[in-house]
């Protein structure tokens, strides 16, 4: 059947045989009618999975890796049956309540020919939509260790790294906590006075909803550099098992890697395959150029600021 590379989804680097990988997943997302977001076609569905590129979209790796894990799980329970189609090598059956179609060769293959579709509850908004395919998004593990993990300056000043992200996660937390008992308690005084007949279920809702919207302003997962993921549910989930250390860890990679594709400007979408052609010098010319044209335009830019600050003198 031959071989083929894949691509790092976020540099083009050509992902060869052997070569260390950092794969996430992602899914298409509900909203496509903005492009202010890295991740507004997609959004993240999973933590990083550890990998190595074993060949012909095909990768080796440890299954019991909580992120892993997790994925599957998430799988199992939102993933919808799809049937057979004419074509019986690209539009094989997917049933996530199969053990065997949750192996990672037919799971990946099943990515791969957008087989893998989730059910998702329609949210306010333009652009809505109730099925969204899942893709895996591969990152050559030396791009992410080296580049993604890079710790960086922040608006404020305050250099920020994967242990500085988690202290600002658990303090959001902490607000977030603190306003989930806040709408819990007011939902329950609501629904009392429904009960008794002072306020009408209607009404309730309305004063109730108003209320979720101010909670999901506040939500740490849902604002700024955390709202890449989808379902914030399964966050609880993955604490249970895997414990806090373990997910603090998880999430302060993948809100680093989201500062990288904002500030690059690099949309999260599905990679493509690199196919058998080798593309190493290929991407090495590419990035040359690029360099060197942004070099230039800099110059220009900076001997333009200089001229500007001079006359306005």
């Amino acid at each position: 059947m031959g071989s083929f590379d894949m691509s790092c989804a976020l540099s083009g680097i050509s992902l060869g045989m052997r070569q260390p990988t950092k794969m996430f997943f992602i899914i298409k997302s509900d909203y496509d009618w903005s492009l202010c977001n890295p991740t507004n076609l997609y959004k993240f569905c999973s933590f990083g999975v550890d990998m190595t590129y074993d060949d012909y979209g095909r990768y080796e790796f440890d299954e019991n890796q909580p992120a892993w894990k997790e994925f599957v799980c998430f799988i199992q329970k939102n993933s919808m049956y799809v049937e057979e189609g004419e074509n019986p090598y690209h539009e094989k059956e997917f049933n996530p309540k199969n053990s065997d179609h949750l192996k990672p060769d037919y799971l990946f293959d099943m990515m791969y020919h957008n087989r893998v579709i989730v059910k998702v509850s329609k949210k306010s908004g333009g652009g809505c939509k109730e099925q969204m395919t899942i893709h895996p998004y591969p990152i050559h593990k030396r791009v992410f260790d080296d580049i993604c993990l890079k710790p960086f300056n922040g608006y404020n000043g305050v250099v920020y790294d994967a242990n500085s992200i988690n202290d600002e996660i658990r303090e959001r937390i902490d607000i977030n906590d603190k306003i989930r008992e806040r709408i819990e308690r007011i939902v329950d005084i609501h629904q009392t006075k429904v009960v008794s007949g002072e306020m009408s279920q209607e009404k309730a809702d309305e004063i109730i909803n108003s209320i979720q919207l101010d909670f999901d302003r506040y939500n740490p997962f849902s604002v700024g550099i955390y709202e890449s993921f989808y379902h914030n549910y399964s966050f609880v989930n993955f604490i249970k098992k895997y414990g806090l250390d373990e997910f603090w860890l998880q999430i302060g990679q993948i809100c680093m890697m989201n500062h990288i594709l904002y500030n690059n400007r690099i949309m999260v979408q599905p990679q493509m395959s690199s196919g058998q052609e080798y593309c190493y010098e290929k991407n090495i010319d590419f990035h040359q150029e690029c360099v060197n044209i942004i070099t230039e335009i800099k110059h220009v830019y900076d001997e333009n600021y200089k001229c500007a600050c001079y006359f306005s003198k």
